[in-house]
């Protein structure tokens, strides 16, 4: 009987890498939401008459909350402009036509063919699952 030795890279799949790809801009969006309706939700400091020892410090206690709420949206997005900056300038902005922003392959713009943006986005999803991966 032959021992199973599992190939690296089955912890995440195809598709879970391609669905944080296409996610990017929602989740910057998200993030800049968030910031927003925190900042925007403060409340006014309560006066308490100095009875308490506790010095209340509403702007760390908001970016506290930031962090909190966008901690994994910001993992992912990070992990996708990682694998991003491994590529060139031409390559980057049709790795952001096609993936990202969902335009199909033979609307992109560019002079390479279909082949090539195939090789090139089969490329750029290998490095984000693998930066996936070290981060979950």
């Amino acid at each position: 009987m032959r021992n199973y030795i599992p190939k690296k890279g089955t912890t995440i799949s195809r598709r879970q890498v391609l669905e944080v790809a296409r996610s990017y801009y929602s989740d910057l969006n998200k993030i800049k939401q968030i910031e927003n309706s925190l900042i925007m939700a403060t409340s006014k400091p309560e006066a308490d008459g100095g009875r308490s020892f506790y010095v209340s410090d509403p702007t760390y206690n908001i970016a506290q909350q930031i962090e909190k709420h966008t901690a994994v949206l910001r993992s992912r997005t990070d992990a996708v402009e990682r694998a991003l900056h491994k590529f060139d300038k031409d390559k980057q902005e049709i790795i952001k036509q096609n993936i990202l922003k969902g335009t199909k392959i033979i609307y992109c713009n560019t002079t390479l063919s279909e082949r090539s943006v195939q090789r090139i986005r089969d490329g750029f999803l290998s490095l984000l699952e693998i930066e996936l991966e070290n981060i979950f």
